[in-house]
């Protein structure tokens, strides 16, 4: 069977931290903040096989990368063919649902959008995984 190239996101809770004060009064940051959650979204490939896409959930598969492997990693019982690998490709970005829309949009744009300036300063464990498109 041919491998083929599968990408996956990566959830994360986002904590974000103000880079610079807002000088917007129109725009309420608590509002903003307590009706839309902010993701961190990591991206993995996955050089896999179509029956082992099938078979595992990409949650499964990212325990395999490399970067998060340990003794601990409850997905012991997937076994990849030596052809067939996990790769973290260290991109990431801050997401939310636009309240609008409710598609996903780039968080940091969308708050420097309201004229609120931050980054992001740390993420929670994983939340979950999907399949996406590159």
């Amino acid at each position: 069977m041919d491998i083929k190239k599968y990408s996956i996101a990566v959830y994360s809770d986002a904590l974000l931290e103000e880079d610079e004060p807002s000088e917007n009064d129109d725009c309420s940051v608590s509002s903003i903040f307590d009706n839309i959650s902010f993701y961190e979204k990591r991206f993995h490939v996955a050089y896999i096989k179509e029956s082992t896409h099938d078979k595992y959930s990409p949650e499964d598969l990212v325990l395999l990368s490399k970067e998060n492997k340990t003794d601990e990693t409850p997905s012991s019982h997937i076994i990849l063919d030596e052809d067939e690998w996990i790769e973290n490709i260290s991109e990431s970005m801050v997401v939310c649902n636009d309240p609008e829309t409710y598609e996903e949009v780039d968080g940091i744009k969308y708050l420097e959008e309201k004229g609120l300036f931050y980054f992001l300063a740390e993420t929670g464990p994983m939340l979950y995984s999907i399949w996406c498109d590159e």
